[in-house]
C-alpha cells in the first residue's frame, strides 16, 4: 500500500481549502445609496432562468432589497421570488418564505446564485422539489440569501 508523505497530504489539504475558499469568497463591495429607502424596499429585480429558478413558476425574479444588518446599519440582501403560473387571485398570491440552512458566506454560495455544479448546489437542489410543489399549488415562494451571502455592498446613509 502506497502512502503519501505528510507534506503531500498537507499540500493537498491546503490546495483544497484554497479552492473552497475561492468558491465562496466575496468580491469587492459595491455602493448603493440607502438614505432614501427603508428596510424592505425593493432595490432591483430581474428575471432569472438558472438552476435557482423553480421549474413550475411562471417566472422567478432575482431581487435585492434593503434590510437591517446585525450591526443595525442598512444592508443590501438578495433573494428570489417565484411567481405561480396563471392569474393572481384578487387578494394576491399567498406567500411562503423559505429560509435555507447554511450554504456558505460568499456570493457563489447563495441559493439565488445556484448553478449546476456550484458550491451550494448539492444542498439547494434537495429543496427544489418541495419549493416547486408550493409554486405549482399556487403559492409565491420567496427565498432570502441573508445578509452574509448577499452581494457585498457599502450602504451610504
Amino acid at each position: 500500500m502506497k502512502t503519501f508523505p505528510s507534506r503531500h497530504a498537507a499540500a493537498a489539504l491546503a490546495f483544497a481549502s484554497v479552492l473552497g475558499a475561492g468558491a465562496c469568497s466575496n468580491p469587492p463591495p459595491e455602493s448603493v445609496d440607502s438614505g432614501a429607502a427603508a428596510p424592505g424596499s425593493l432595490i432591483t429585480d430581474r428575471p432569472i432562468t438558472t438552476a435557482a429558478a423553480l421549474p413550475s413558476a411562471q417566472r422567478t425574479e432575482l431581487i435585492t432589497y434593503l434590510s437591517e444588518g446585525a450591526d443595525g446599519r442598512p444592508a443590501l440582501v438578495s433573494g428570489t421570488v417565484a411567481i405561480p403560473k396563471g392569474e393572481a387571485p384578487e387578494s394576491g398570491w399567498p406567500v411562503i418564505s423559505w429560509a435555507h440552512g447554511t450554504t456558505g458566506v460568499g456570493d457563489a454560495c447563495a441559493p439565488s446564485a445556484d448553478t449546476v455544479g456550484g458550491p451550494a448546489h448539492s444542498y439547494v437542489e434537495r429543496t427544489t422539489d418541495m419549493l416547486d410543489r408550493w409554486v405549482a399549488d399556487g403559492y409565491a415562494v420567496v427565498q432570502t440569501d441573508y445578509e452574509a451571502s448577499a452581494p457585498r455592498v457599502n450602504t451610504r446613509t
